[in-house]
């Protein structure tokens, strides 16, 4: 497989960042998540608080917060000029600053807060009012408490971490007040460019306020804790530099360290010492000179065997202190999780050039993708039955320059030349795609990409692929989190209104899909089985409902199934009919040898799909149900049956195709244009364009002369700079536009593109917006989002048939 690469280099400017969890930072293949929070609080001294919206500070109170990953946001050789980290806070009373420090040891932020675990949380009555007693669950293991910083396993050397080796006071910190919701704490420079050079002692800070302030945490929607650095350039730095280049683990309990002189001149020599479960271990000394590009070994046994169903919790690391001059103290310390898969390193020639070029070994750089990997990708992909995110870890085994010969382990990064992109901070796009290959083969599943190809003529002209709204690096599934939900309510993956979700917005990443996390987790302990895929929920029911959601009753509904995620030109696999009653089908089941019976039959691939064909008010329309979809389902607890929203563009009546109600009419715009500057959208030409606004609030209106009964509206695209997000409403004669009703909402306008346009010819397409049929004079196309611009080809507007 091909790896594309990406090198860290030194940026000959100074540099702006502002960094939070979810943030979009230039040069970067993979937004930044690697933010981790919580508090310590007396009163709950043995109850972990990391997954909550908000923070709250006071008397007993311990603020923790953490920004990992600096090294790679900051890139290489880079000085800190300004830091500051900014707060927000919702409080009345001002905040007060007692003590900021550095943490000193690792702690855990624990699990995001689920629907469910809030609910067990809550204080529950009797019948007479009286407060029932609630039993706290213990802590969940490895997160940090008052008592202990790894619950169950190690506590801080004072409660609160209070001791001096908890937590190192930062001197000349301190707060200043932004506004009336924000206050920051400056003076952190020094130690923001030691946790950019040295990551392993990044362990974020503890902030002790005397007032009592509620700020928002990395979870809340809104505020989010944030780093704000400038950056300028460093020297780069040569001489002797050695580096921990892997641990190789043995299946008898023995970790062999490997520490290599990436450097450019001999080193003198190292300490070492080795930990186990962040607990010290033994230590050795080696005094030889070491010449560049030589290596030597430490060998650490330990009667601890890796539990086989976790892997985010088992670490061994080794650290080294050289004896002399050492140009990085960055790769002065590695740790690998116990259990956790090998990946192997091939580089070509070409490449290996340019990251020597760029002062960079293979080694530290296969260990920087992999670090991303573990602390980002697969620790924040995180769901209400994933909510420490993916279980399993990552390590580098053998990294090498040539074709990949004698490999020793199941996942191999090839890296090539031909796949170099742009010169930038290291990026993780390839490492995951690796990745995903890897899981996925060793759970006896094919690989391959998201979307799918139609054979099927009847149903070719519908332009659409079935891609995912949020898919992360994968190309598939879905990367909402569904924290928030009940496990009875399914996402919507399609772009459709639902009002559920306008009060409740799962955030979404560009991290791992549910379905891989679920899949990475089952496969923990070698106890996954393929067919076990076919856990699906025992009774699936479907029901038919219009972009508006309203029920589509009296459809017929046809479903025909992919093959090698394709839908062949051949009969549906099952046909179903909606009733005058009822929109709700019931799937038919297949035999799955080996497995539970379900509506696609043996499954070896959740990228197996239905593609759904809905015919009624004499117009067809289409929708996916891909089986990653009920796999997440049955994820989320819903295992004897569930119910699925299944949404096709479909009208309310008949529609009159046969003439254009917008052509040659007057439209006006917020801008004041003349109506010849926008009558390119209304003169049947899908050639010719008018730019509109592209601020929220901008719209462009259509006068059809008097009141319609209209059943559609066709808008033509060229290419895709128009408004992400719109409403289309509608008035009548006599009404102004604040009487207006929104008749039909565009949420996605990138996926309604990809998923249900028409092709129209030379790069134009065009999407139906069939709203419930009613009459209307006026109608207005109102902006939703900023927009880098805004071009539209064309207006149609179609009637209901008359009713016979």
């Amino acid at each position: 497989m091909l790896l594309p690469l990406i090198l860290a280099s030194t940026m000959l400017q100074s540099q702006n960042l502002v960094i939070y969890k979810g943030a979009t930072l230039e040069g970067q293949h993979l937004r930044y998540w690697d933010v981790t929070d919580t508090v310590l609080d007396s009163a709950q001294p043995d109850v972990n608080l990391g997954g909550e919206y908000a923070m709250s500070s006071g008397t007993g109170k311990v603020v923790l917060v953490k920004f990992g990953g600096l090294d790679r946001v900051a890139g290489a050789n880079r000085k800190v000029k300004h830091a500051r980290l900014v707060l927000s806070f919702s409080s009345l009373e001002k905040p007060v600053l007692n003590s900021i420090g550095q943490v000193l040891v690792p702690w855990g932020e624990g699990p995001i807060l689920t629907l469910n675990a809030a609910r067990l949380a809550a204080p529950r009555y009797d019948e007479a009012g009286k407060l029932l007693e609630v039993k706290t669950p213990p802590a969940p293991r490895w997160s940090a408490t008052w008592r202990q910083r790894r619950a169950g396993e190690i506590g801080w050397q004072q409660s609160g971490a209070a001791g001096p080796s908890d937590v190192r006071p930062i001197e000349g910190a301190k707060l200043v007040l932004l506004n009336d919701h924000e206050f920051a704490i400056d003076g952190l420079e020094s130690t923001f460019q030691g946790m950019i050079d040295r990551w392993y002692e990044n362990n974020g800070f503890a902030l002790k306020l005397d007032s009592q302030t509620e700020m928002a945490s990395s979870q809340s929607p809104e505020g989010r804790p944030r780093l704000e650095l400038e950056l300028e350039p460093g020297d780069k730095k040569h001489g002797p530099d050695l580096s921990v280049v892997r641990i190789d683990q043995s299946a008898n309990g023995e970790y062999t360290a490997h520490v290599k002189n990436v450097g450019d001149a001999p080193s003198a020599g190292f300490s070492g010492s080795w930990s186990v479960r962040e607990k010290g271990g033994s230590s050795a000394e080696v005094a030889q000179t070491i010449e560049p590009g030589l290596e030597v070994t430490m060998t650490y046994s330990t009667p601890y065997k890796p539990n086989p169903f976790d892997h985010i919790s088992d670490p061994v690391g080794f650290r080294i202190k050289p004896k002399g001059a050492d140009a990085s103290a960055s790769n002065d310390f590695l740790e690998i999780q116990q259990g956790a898969a090998t990946l192997d390193f091939v580089f070509d020639s070409k490449t290996a050039e340019l990251l020597a070029g760029d002062s960079t070994s293979l080694e530290d750089w296969a260990q920087s993708q992999v670090r991303i990997l573990n602390d980002e990708v697969l620790s924040q992909s995180r769901f209400s039955f994933a909510a420490l995110g993916a279980l399993e870890r990552v390590r580098v085994g053998r990294v090498d320059i040539g074709p990949p010969v004698g490999v020793n382990s199941p996942l191999v990064a090839d890296v090539s030349s031909d796949s170099v992109q742009v010169r930038g901070p290291v990026g993780m796009t390839p490492l995951a795609n690796a990745c995903e290959g890897f899981f996925l083969s060793q759970m006896g599943l094919s690989t391959g990409h998201g979307t799918y190809g139609v054979s099927l003529g009847e149903a070719k002209q519908m332009n659409g692929s079935g891609q995912a709204r949020f898919p992360g690096l994968m190309g598939w599934g879905d990367t909402e989190n569904d924290g928030a939900l009940a496990s009875q309510i399914n996402l919507p993956y399609q772009a459709v209104f639902n009002p559920i979700f306008e009060g409740i917005r799962p955030e979404t990443t560009d991290l791992l899909s549910a379905s891989l996390v679920a899949l990475i987790n089952r496969s923990l302990g070698g106890t996954y089985k393929p067919e076990t895929l076919t856990n699906l929920p025992k009774t699936i029911l479907v029901r038919a409902l219009d972009y508006n959601g309203f029920e589509l009753k009296n459809a017929q509904l046809s479903f025909y199934q992919s093959v090698d995620r394709t839908i062949p030109d051949s009969p549906p696999a099952f046909t179903l009919a909606t009733t005058a009653t009822s929109a709700t089908v019931l799937l038919p089941t297949k035999d799955a040898p080996g497995g539970q019976a379900n509506p696609f039959g043996p499954l070896t691939n959740l990228r197996a799909a239905f593609l759904v064909k809905a015919v009624a008010n004499e117009s067809t329309t289409w929708a996916w149900l891909p089986a990653w979809e009920l796999f997440d389902a049955a994820s989320r607890g819903n295992v004897s049956a569930s119910v699925f929203d299944l949404y096709f563009n479909a009208p309310s009546v008949p529609i009159d195709l046969e003439a254009n109600l917008a052509k040659n009419r007057i439209l006006t715009d917020s801008s004041n244009k003349l109506p010849a500057q926008l009558a390119a959208l209304v003169d049947q030409d899908l050639t010719t364009t008018s730019a509109l606004g592209n601020k929220v609030g901008d719209w462009v209106e259509i006068d059809l002369g008097r009141d319609r009964p209209i059943a559609e509206v066709s808008l033509a695209f060229k290419g895709t700079n128009f408004w992400k997000r719109f409403d289309l409403v509608t008035y009548s004669t006599g009404q102004r536009v604040d009487d207006g009703v929104v008749w039909s909402r565009e949420l996605d306008l990138d996926w309604s593109l990809a998923n249900r346009a028409s092709d129209e010819g030379n790069g134009l397409r065009s999407v139906a917006y069939r709203g419930s049929a009613m009459r209307f004079r006026y109608l207005r196309l109102v902006n939703k989002l900023d927009n880098a611009g805004a071009e539209l080809a064309e207006i149609k507007v179609f009637a209901a048939k008359p009713a016979p």
